[in-house]
Formats: structure tokens, sequence, C-alpha cells
């Protein structure tokens, strides 16, 4: 949620980066704003975790997808939000339903060990 000094208020709906600049993508909710108004950004706690655990989803899925499918898969895309995740990749053809439920499995088998997550800040290799 987004507050404004002028009162009015906002709904983040994504936050992307351009050269270096994080630009929030917002729905007004309500009131106006104005340039020069001081805004203040509140994330909510469950939001937050939802998106991590389909960030981190993305992850798994493209492991599973590289050992089920071979090396050759790639991330092409992909959406993480709060309710739901889109993970596009490359491969020469559509999946089998066996090879479906064993990428499911996969993932399915790491979740379920319940392993930490660690948050690293990493430069470009």
């Amino acid at each position: 949620t987004v507050m404004g000094t002028s009162g009015a208020t906002a709904e983040i709906l994504d936050c992307t980066k351009t050269n270096d600049i994080f630009l929030h993508h917002v729905r007004v909710v309500s009131g106006t704003f104005k340039v020069g108004d001081k805004v203040t950004l509140q994330v909510v706690d469950s939001k937050r975790r939802s998106t991590a655990n389909n960030h981190s989803a993305t992850h798994l899925l493209h492991s599973a997808l590289r050992k089920v499918l071979g090396a050759h898969v790639t991330q092409a895309g992909s959406l993480v939000d709060p309710e739901r995740l889109r993970f596009d990749f490359t491969h020469n053809r559509p999946l089998s339903p066996t090879e479906v439920q064993q990428i499911e499995e996969l993932v399915n088998e790491e979740i379920s060990k319940g392993a930490d997550v660690e948050s690293k800040v990493m430069g470009h290799k």
C-alpha cells in the first residue's frame, strides 16, 4: 500500500527496475497524488511471504525441468506474485503426462524437505 501526504492511497501492482531505478506501478484506490507528495510504502507481510514462496518455486521448477527434460531447458520468462507463478521455458516439444508427473514429484519432494531459505545479495558472475 502507498499512502501520500495528501491522503491518497494506492495499491502496488508491480515493481520493475530500469537503469538502477525502481519503478512502482500502482492503482490509485482513493484521493489524488500530486507532484512533490511524500509517500509511505507499507508492505503486507503475508503477500511478501507468498511472493517469496512462489519465487523459490520458480527455482525448484527450473531445476526439476532440467532434471527431467535435459540441461538444454532454459528460462524464457516468468511472472511471480502472491497468488501464482508462471514459468516460461524453452523445449522442443510438449510435455508428456509422465514428464509433468515427474516434475511435480521432484518439486513437491523438495518443498516437503522444508529447507531453510537464505537470502544473499551477490554480484554478477
